[in-house]
Protein backbone atom coordinates (compact mmCIF):
# COMPACT_ATOMS: atom_id res chain seq x y z
CA UNK A 1 0.00 0.00 0.00
CA UNK A 2 2.60 2.42 0.99
CA UNK A 3 4.64 1.77 -2.11
CA UNK A 4 1.46 2.38 -4.46
CA UNK A 5 0.95 5.56 -2.53
CA UNK A 6 4.55 6.73 -3.35
CA UNK A 7 4.60 5.97 -7.16
CA UNK A 8 1.18 7.75 -7.50
CA UNK A 9 2.51 10.77 -5.40
CA UNK A 10 5.62 10.27 -8.12
CA UNK A 11 3.07 10.29 -10.99
CA UNK A 12 1.07 13.94 -9.78
CA UNK A 13 4.79 15.05 -9.38
CA UNK A 14 6.04 14.48 -13.10
CA UNK A 15 2.45 15.56 -14.03
CA UNK A 16 2.76 19.35 -11.93
CA UNK A 17 6.28 20.05 -13.59
CA UNK A 18 4.96 19.08 -17.05
CA UNK A 19 1.93 21.66 -16.48
CA UNK A 20 3.97 24.27 -15.25
CA UNK A 21 6.66 24.02 -18.36
CA UNK A 22 4.01 23.62 -20.92
CA UNK A 23 2.34 26.66 -18.69
CA UNK A 24 5.42 28.31 -18.98
CA UNK A 25 6.17 28.20 -22.58
CA UNK A 26 2.37 29.41 -23.36
CA UNK A 27 2.73 32.36 -20.98
CA UNK A 28 6.02 33.74 -22.23
CA UNK A 29 6.77 31.92 -24.96
CA UNK A 30 5.46 29.40 -26.70
CA UNK A 31 2.04 31.44 -27.35
CA UNK A 32 3.66 35.49 -27.31
CA UNK A 33 0.94 37.96 -26.85
CA UNK A 34 0.72 41.05 -29.00
CA UNK A 35 3.25 43.65 -27.49
CA UNK A 36 1.91 47.12 -29.23
CA UNK A 37 2.28 49.14 -32.85
CA UNK A 38 5.20 50.28 -34.27
CA UNK A 39 5.60 53.03 -37.08
CA UNK A 40 6.49 52.16 -40.38
CA UNK A 41 9.99 53.06 -41.66
CA UNK A 42 11.24 55.10 -38.25
CA UNK A 43 13.60 53.31 -35.81
CA UNK A 44 12.43 52.37 -32.47
CA UNK A 45 12.81 50.59 -29.00
CA UNK A 46 11.21 47.50 -28.11
CA UNK A 47 10.78 45.78 -24.73
CA UNK A 48 11.84 42.12 -25.03
CA UNK A 49 10.98 39.18 -22.28
CA UNK A 50 10.35 37.60 -20.04
CA UNK A 51 13.70 35.71 -20.95
CA UNK A 52 13.91 32.49 -18.88
CA UNK A 53 16.21 29.79 -18.65
CA UNK A 54 16.30 26.69 -19.96
CA UNK A 55 17.15 24.54 -17.37
CA UNK A 56 14.02 25.65 -14.75
CA UNK A 57 11.92 27.93 -16.91
CA UNK A 58 11.56 30.53 -14.40
CA UNK A 59 15.05 32.18 -13.48
CA UNK A 60 15.60 35.23 -15.59
CA UNK A 61 18.61 35.36 -17.98
CA UNK A 62 20.49 38.20 -18.21
CA UNK A 63 23.28 37.49 -20.50
CA UNK A 64 21.58 36.58 -23.98
CA UNK A 65 23.70 38.47 -27.22
CA UNK A 66 21.57 38.03 -30.38
CA UNK A 67 25.36 37.39 -31.59
CA UNK A 68 25.54 34.54 -29.93
CA UNK A 69 21.93 32.86 -30.53
CA UNK A 70 21.18 30.18 -32.35
CA UNK A 71 18.85 32.17 -33.80
CA UNK A 72 17.79 35.71 -34.36
CA UNK A 73 15.09 36.66 -36.55
CA UNK A 74 12.42 38.12 -37.49
CA UNK A 75 8.82 37.56 -39.81
CA UNK A 76 7.33 40.51 -41.87
CA UNK A 77 3.64 40.76 -42.92
CA UNK A 78 2.95 37.73 -45.21
CA UNK A 79 6.03 36.44 -45.85
CA UNK A 80 7.55 32.90 -46.10
CA UNK A 81 11.17 33.79 -45.23
CA UNK A 82 13.28 34.98 -41.92
CA UNK A 83 15.05 37.97 -41.89
CA UNK A 84 17.87 38.01 -39.87
CA UNK A 85 18.72 40.22 -37.02
CA UNK A 86 21.68 39.32 -35.25
CA UNK A 87 23.19 42.52 -36.35
CA UNK A 88 21.00 44.72 -34.24
CA UNK A 89 21.27 46.59 -30.91
CA UNK A 90 19.87 44.47 -28.22
CA UNK A 91 20.82 45.16 -24.12
CA UNK A 92 19.73 43.71 -20.86
CA UNK A 93 17.35 46.61 -18.72
CA UNK A 94 19.89 46.18 -15.27
CA UNK A 95 16.87 46.65 -13.67
CA UNK A 96 14.35 44.32 -14.64
CA UNK A 97 16.32 41.24 -14.96
CA UNK A 98 15.01 38.92 -18.22
CA UNK A 99 13.99 41.75 -20.00
CA UNK A 100 15.54 43.33 -22.90
CA UNK A 101 15.45 46.03 -24.92
CA UNK A 102 15.96 45.45 -28.93
CA UNK A 103 16.44 48.32 -31.64
CA UNK A 104 14.43 47.72 -34.19
CA UNK A 105 16.21 49.93 -37.56
CA UNK A 106 13.69 51.52 -39.97
CA UNK A 107 15.07 48.76 -42.27
CA UNK A 108 13.37 45.93 -40.96
CA UNK A 109 10.26 47.90 -40.01
CA UNK A 110 9.55 48.71 -44.32
CA UNK A 111 6.78 46.61 -44.56
CA UNK A 112 2.95 47.28 -42.95
CA UNK A 113 1.61 44.73 -40.80
CA UNK A 114 2.27 41.98 -38.30
CA UNK A 115 5.87 41.72 -37.41
CA UNK A 116 7.07 38.50 -35.60
CA UNK A 117 10.26 38.26 -33.49
CA UNK A 118 11.95 35.09 -32.68
CA UNK A 119 14.89 34.68 -30.18
CA UNK A 120 16.32 31.19 -29.48
CA UNK A 121 19.39 29.64 -28.08
CA UNK A 122 18.94 26.15 -27.20
CA UNK A 123 21.95 25.72 -24.36
CA UNK A 124 20.71 28.99 -22.86
CA UNK A 125 17.04 30.12 -22.62
CA UNK A 126 13.55 28.74 -23.58
CA UNK A 127 12.20 29.89 -27.52
CA UNK A 128 11.17 33.94 -27.32
CA UNK A 129 8.75 35.10 -29.46
CA UNK A 130 6.57 38.52 -29.95
CA UNK A 131 4.07 39.88 -32.04
CA UNK A 132 3.91 43.57 -33.11
CA UNK A 133 1.79 45.71 -35.88
CA UNK A 134 3.68 47.68 -37.94
CA UNK A 135 1.49 51.07 -38.80
CA UNK A 136 1.82 53.49 -41.96
CA UNK A 137 3.36 56.43 -40.66
CA UNK A 138 0.03 58.70 -41.14
CA UNK A 139 -2.00 55.68 -39.28
CA UNK A 140 0.52 55.89 -36.08
CA UNK A 141 0.84 59.31 -36.12
CA UNK A 142 -2.94 59.74 -36.28
CA UNK A 143 -3.00 57.38 -33.09
CA UNK A 144 -0.12 57.35 -31.04
CA UNK A 145 1.44 60.80 -31.64
CA UNK A 146 0.54 64.04 -29.46
CA UNK A 147 -2.38 65.97 -30.15
CA UNK A 148 -2.38 67.85 -33.36
CA UNK A 149 0.57 66.74 -34.23
CA UNK A 150 -1.14 64.50 -36.88
CA UNK A 151 -4.27 63.79 -38.67
CA UNK A 152 -5.97 60.32 -39.85
CA UNK A 153 -5.65 61.02 -43.73
CA UNK A 154 -9.62 60.16 -45.67
CA UNK A 155 -10.58 60.12 -49.29
CA UNK A 156 -14.02 59.93 -49.78
CA UNK A 157 -14.44 57.43 -52.78
CA UNK A 158 -17.96 56.40 -52.64
CA UNK A 159 -21.49 57.97 -51.08
CA UNK A 160 -24.29 55.44 -50.72
CA UNK A 161 -22.68 53.17 -52.55
CA UNK A 162 -21.90 55.39 -55.70
CA UNK A 163 -18.69 55.99 -57.16
CA UNK A 164 -17.94 60.39 -56.45
CA UNK A 165 -15.41 61.67 -59.32
CA UNK A 166 -13.01 64.43 -57.52
CA UNK A 167 -14.88 67.42 -59.17
CA UNK A 168 -18.47 66.39 -59.13
CA UNK A 169 -20.28 65.14 -56.58
CA UNK A 170 -23.96 66.13 -57.82
CA UNK A 171 -25.23 62.36 -56.93
CA UNK A 172 -25.15 63.71 -53.43
CA UNK A 173 -26.88 66.67 -53.90
CA UNK A 174 -29.62 65.60 -56.47
CA UNK A 175 -29.78 62.82 -58.84
CA UNK A 176 -31.50 65.09 -61.22
CA UNK A 177 -29.29 67.87 -60.91
CA UNK A 178 -26.67 68.59 -63.95
CA UNK A 179 -24.09 71.03 -63.57
CA UNK A 180 -24.12 71.26 -67.36
CA UNK A 181 -27.49 72.80 -68.18
CA UNK A 182 -28.93 74.07 -64.64
CA UNK A 183 -28.50 76.86 -62.86
CA UNK A 184 -29.27 77.75 -59.06
CA UNK A 185 -31.83 80.82 -58.17
CA UNK A 186 -30.73 83.30 -55.85
CA UNK A 187 -33.35 85.86 -55.81
CA UNK A 188 -37.40 85.03 -56.66
CA UNK A 189 -38.47 88.09 -55.80
CA UNK A 190 -37.53 92.03 -56.01
CA UNK A 191 -39.30 94.75 -54.10
CA UNK A 192 -39.68 98.29 -55.65
CA UNK A 193 -36.99 101.21 -54.12
CA UNK A 194 -37.67 104.71 -54.55
CA UNK A 195 -35.13 105.67 -52.33
CA UNK A 196 -32.50 106.24 -55.27
CA UNK A 197 -33.49 106.18 -59.21
CA UNK A 198 -30.82 106.65 -62.14
CA UNK A 199 -33.36 109.08 -63.34
CA UNK A 200 -33.56 111.69 -60.67
CA UNK A 201 -30.88 113.85 -61.09
CA UNK A 202 -31.69 116.05 -58.16
CA UNK A 203 -31.39 113.05 -55.77
CA UNK A 204 -28.23 111.92 -57.32
CA UNK A 205 -26.83 115.68 -57.42
CA UNK A 206 -27.90 115.43 -53.45
CA UNK A 207 -25.75 112.05 -52.68
CA UNK A 208 -22.61 112.92 -55.31
CA UNK A 209 -22.74 116.66 -55.18
CA UNK A 210 -22.49 119.13 -57.91
CA UNK A 211 -20.73 118.22 -61.48
CA UNK A 212 -17.03 119.34 -61.48
CA UNK A 213 -17.63 119.53 -65.87
CA UNK A 214 -20.64 120.53 -67.81
CA UNK A 215 -22.41 117.32 -66.20
CA UNK A 216 -21.66 114.25 -63.88
CA UNK A 217 -22.04 111.98 -66.54
CA UNK A 218 -18.99 114.16 -68.26
CA UNK A 219 -17.22 113.91 -65.21
CA UNK A 220 -17.66 110.27 -65.17
CA UNK A 221 -16.54 109.83 -68.44
CA UNK A 222 -13.33 111.80 -67.55
CA UNK A 223 -12.72 109.80 -65.00
CA UNK A 224 -13.36 106.84 -67.17
CA UNK A 225 -10.72 108.35 -69.52
CA UNK A 226 -8.20 108.43 -66.96
CA UNK A 227 -9.06 105.04 -65.58
CA UNK A 228 -8.36 103.57 -69.49
CA UNK A 229 -4.74 105.74 -69.45
CA UNK A 230 -3.77 104.28 -66.47
CA UNK A 231 -4.42 100.82 -66.84
CA UNK A 232 -2.52 101.10 -69.89
CA UNK A 233 0.38 102.10 -68.06
CA UNK A 234 -0.05 99.80 -65.35
CA UNK A 235 -0.13 97.33 -68.02
CA UNK A 236 3.44 98.39 -69.49
CA UNK A 237 4.80 98.89 -65.90
CA UNK A 238 3.59 95.05 -65.14
CA UNK A 239 5.43 93.71 -68.51
CA UNK A 240 8.44 95.71 -67.56
CA UNK A 241 8.34 94.27 -64.39
CA UNK A 242 7.68 90.44 -64.57
CA UNK A 243 10.59 88.18 -65.69
CA UNK A 244 12.56 89.30 -68.27
CA UNK A 245 10.52 92.48 -68.77
CA UNK A 246 12.40 95.90 -69.29
CA UNK A 247 12.92 96.83 -65.92
CA UNK A 248 13.10 92.87 -64.50
CA UNK A 249 16.64 92.69 -66.99
CA UNK A 250 17.70 95.73 -65.63
CA UNK A 251 17.95 94.98 -62.03
CA UNK A 252 18.95 91.73 -63.05
CA UNK A 253 21.80 93.21 -64.43
CA UNK A 254 22.79 95.33 -61.32
CA UNK A 255 22.42 92.63 -59.02
CA UNK A 256 24.59 90.42 -61.79
CA UNK A 257 27.42 93.40 -61.37
CA UNK A 258 27.01 94.42 -58.00
CA UNK A 259 26.50 91.01 -56.60
CA UNK A 260 23.88 91.77 -54.53
CA UNK A 261 20.72 90.61 -53.53
CA UNK A 262 18.50 93.88 -54.20
CA UNK A 263 15.14 93.08 -51.74
CA UNK A 264 17.85 92.13 -48.85
CA UNK A 265 19.39 95.38 -49.83
CA UNK A 266 16.10 97.49 -50.21
CA UNK A 267 15.22 95.73 -46.90
CA UNK A 268 18.42 97.03 -45.01
CA UNK A 269 18.08 99.94 -46.73
CA UNK A 270 14.39 100.61 -45.46
CA UNK A 271 15.78 99.41 -41.69
CA UNK A 272 18.64 101.84 -42.15
CA UNK A 273 16.26 104.70 -43.26
CA UNK A 274 14.06 104.33 -40.44
CA UNK A 275 17.61 104.67 -37.93
CA UNK A 276 18.33 107.49 -39.77
CA UNK A 277 14.70 109.44 -39.53
CA UNK A 278 15.10 108.44 -35.85
CA UNK A 279 17.93 109.75 -35.38
CA UNK A 280 17.44 112.71 -37.60
CA UNK A 281 13.80 113.61 -35.82
CA UNK A 282 16.09 113.72 -33.07
CA UNK A 283 18.35 116.11 -34.00
CA UNK A 284 16.21 118.51 -35.17
CA UNK A 285 14.48 118.27 -31.96
CA UNK A 286 17.62 119.72 -30.46
CA UNK A 287 18.67 122.33 -32.95
CA UNK A 288 14.81 123.92 -32.95
CA UNK A 289 14.84 126.87 -30.72
CA UNK A 290 14.68 125.90 -27.08
CA UNK A 291 15.99 122.85 -27.86
CA UNK A 292 19.49 121.01 -26.07
CA UNK A 293 21.59 121.85 -28.91
CA UNK A 294 20.00 125.15 -29.47
CA UNK A 295 19.98 125.39 -25.51
CA UNK A 296 23.76 124.48 -24.95
CA UNK A 297 25.06 127.14 -28.23
CA UNK A 298 23.14 130.05 -26.52
CA UNK A 299 25.11 128.92 -23.08
CA UNK A 300 28.40 128.98 -24.90
CA UNK A 301 27.94 132.46 -26.54
CA UNK A 302 26.92 133.75 -23.10
CA UNK A 303 29.82 132.49 -21.59
CA UNK A 304 32.28 133.34 -24.20
CA UNK A 305 30.76 136.78 -25.23
CA UNK A 306 30.71 136.00 -28.79
CA UNK A 307 28.28 135.43 -31.75
CA UNK A 308 28.36 132.63 -34.22
CA UNK A 309 28.13 136.37 -36.76
CA UNK A 310 31.39 137.43 -35.10
CA UNK A 311 33.21 134.12 -35.08
CA UNK A 312 32.20 133.48 -39.11
CA UNK A 313 33.72 137.21 -39.46
CA UNK A 314 36.89 136.11 -37.75
CA UNK A 315 37.22 132.68 -39.57
CA UNK A 316 37.03 134.58 -42.86
CA UNK A 317 39.50 137.34 -41.81
CA UNK A 318 42.17 134.66 -40.90
CA UNK A 319 41.53 132.11 -43.85
CA UNK A 320 44.72 134.05 -46.02
CA UNK A 321 44.82 132.96 -49.76
CA UNK A 322 47.87 130.57 -48.34
CA UNK A 323 45.69 128.53 -46.41
CA UNK A 324 43.36 128.52 -48.67
CA UNK A 325 45.53 126.52 -50.87
CA UNK A 326 45.45 124.06 -48.46
CA UNK A 327 42.47 123.22 -48.70
CA UNK A 328 42.26 123.17 -52.23
CA UNK A 329 44.78 120.48 -52.14
CA UNK A 330 42.48 118.27 -50.38
CA UNK A 331 39.96 118.65 -53.32
CA UNK A 332 39.05 115.36 -54.56
CA UNK A 333 40.66 115.51 -58.22
CA UNK A 334 43.85 115.65 -56.30
CA UNK A 335 43.41 113.16 -53.61
CA UNK A 336 43.99 110.31 -56.60
CA UNK A 337 47.29 112.12 -57.63
CA UNK A 338 48.60 112.16 -54.40
CA UNK A 339 47.90 108.65 -53.40
CA UNK A 340 49.68 107.20 -56.79
CA UNK A 341 52.59 109.62 -55.52
CA UNK A 342 52.92 107.56 -52.17
CA UNK A 343 52.70 104.04 -54.39
CA UNK A 344 55.29 105.27 -56.55
CA UNK A 345 57.38 106.20 -53.89
CA UNK A 346 56.81 102.75 -51.59
CA UNK A 347 57.47 100.65 -54.66
CA UNK A 348 53.65 98.99 -54.25
CA UNK A 349 50.30 99.30 -55.74
CA UNK A 350 46.50 98.81 -53.88
CA UNK A 351 45.75 95.94 -56.24
CA UNK A 352 49.49 94.18 -55.83
CA UNK A 353 48.72 94.33 -52.11
CA UNK A 354 45.38 92.88 -52.61
CA UNK A 355 46.15 90.35 -54.97
CA UNK A 356 48.65 89.06 -52.32
CA UNK A 357 46.27 88.34 -50.14
CA UNK A 358 43.17 87.05 -52.64
CA UNK A 359 45.78 84.83 -54.69
CA UNK A 360 45.64 81.28 -54.38
CA UNK A 361 48.82 80.21 -52.85
CA UNK A 362 50.38 76.42 -51.93
CA UNK A 363 51.04 75.28 -48.22
CA UNK A 364 54.14 76.11 -46.47
CA UNK A 365 56.93 73.49 -47.26
CA UNK A 366 58.84 71.25 -45.01
CA UNK A 367 60.93 73.02 -42.52
CA UNK A 368 60.29 74.65 -38.87
CA UNK A 369 57.80 77.23 -38.73
CA UNK A 370 59.68 80.95 -38.15
CA UNK A 371 59.59 83.24 -35.45
CA UNK A 372 58.94 86.13 -37.58
CA UNK A 373 57.04 85.74 -40.91
CA UNK A 374 54.63 87.56 -42.61
CA UNK A 375 51.22 87.47 -41.69
CA UNK A 376 49.98 85.18 -45.29
CA UNK A 377 53.01 82.91 -43.98
CA UNK A 378 51.27 82.54 -40.98
CA UNK A 379 47.67 82.25 -41.84
CA UNK A 380 49.37 80.14 -44.22
CA UNK A 381 50.63 77.62 -41.23
CA UNK A 382 47.67 77.60 -39.40
CA UNK A 383 45.41 76.38 -42.34
CA UNK A 384 47.88 73.79 -43.19
CA UNK A 385 47.73 72.57 -39.34
CA UNK A 386 44.00 72.71 -39.53
CA UNK A 387 43.92 70.75 -42.85
CA UNK A 388 46.78 68.41 -43.35
CA UNK A 389 46.92 64.71 -41.71
CA UNK A 390 48.27 64.47 -37.95
CA UNK A 391 49.68 61.79 -36.09
CA UNK A 392 49.76 62.16 -32.33
CA UNK A 393 51.84 59.27 -30.70
CA UNK A 394 52.63 59.51 -26.82
CA UNK A 395 56.00 61.15 -27.46
CA UNK A 396 55.64 63.14 -30.71
CA UNK A 397 52.89 65.26 -33.02
CA UNK A 398 53.82 65.14 -36.78
CA UNK A 399 52.24 67.08 -39.45
CA UNK A 400 52.05 65.73 -42.87
CA UNK A 401 52.58 67.22 -46.33
CA UNK A 402 49.51 67.82 -48.95
CA UNK A 403 49.88 64.29 -49.73
CA UNK A 404 49.79 62.95 -46.29
CA UNK A 405 53.14 60.96 -47.26
CA UNK A 406 55.85 63.01 -45.22
CA UNK A 407 56.22 64.77 -42.11
CA UNK A 408 56.72 68.30 -42.73
CA UNK A 409 56.58 69.21 -39.44
CA UNK A 410 56.92 67.18 -36.01
CA UNK A 411 57.21 68.76 -32.54
CA UNK A 412 57.78 66.52 -28.77
CA UNK A 413 55.57 66.26 -26.35
CA UNK A 414 55.65 64.85 -22.99
CA UNK A 415 52.90 64.19 -20.10
CA UNK A 416 53.50 63.84 -16.11
CA UNK A 417 50.21 63.04 -15.33
CA UNK A 418 50.27 66.68 -13.90
CA UNK A 419 51.50 68.88 -16.79
CA UNK A 420 51.01 67.92 -20.71
CA UNK A 421 53.85 69.96 -22.52
CA UNK A 422 54.39 70.41 -26.26
CA UNK A 423 57.61 72.10 -27.92
CA UNK A 424 58.37 74.40 -30.83
CA UNK A 425 57.75 72.85 -34.21
CA UNK A 426 60.50 72.40 -35.99
CA UNK A 427 61.42 70.48 -39.24
CA UNK A 428 60.18 66.99 -40.43
CA UNK A 429 61.02 64.08 -41.42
Amino acid sequence: MKKRTEKRLALIWCVLVICAAVIGLMVGHGWASFNGYLKADTQTNVTIGPVLSVSDGFTPVVTLTLGSADEAEIIKHAGTAVTDISGLTMAAIGSADGYYYLTLTAAVLDTEGRLTVLINDDSLILPVRQDFMVQNANVYDSLHAAATTDYLQTDLLQIGGVTQSATDLKDFADDSYDPATDSVKLVLTTTTNTDMRGTNSAALASVLGAAVGASISADLAAVKAETVLILSDSSELQNDWKNAGRLDAILDIIAADTTTDIPTTITAVKADTALILSDSSEIQGDLKDGGRLDTIFDSILTDTGTTLDDLVDDLEGRLTAARAGYLDELAAANIPADLDAVLLDTGTTLQTSLDSLTNSAGEPGQGAPPASAPLVDKIAYLYKFSRNLIYTTASRINIYNDAGAVVDHKSTISDDGVTFKREEFVTGP
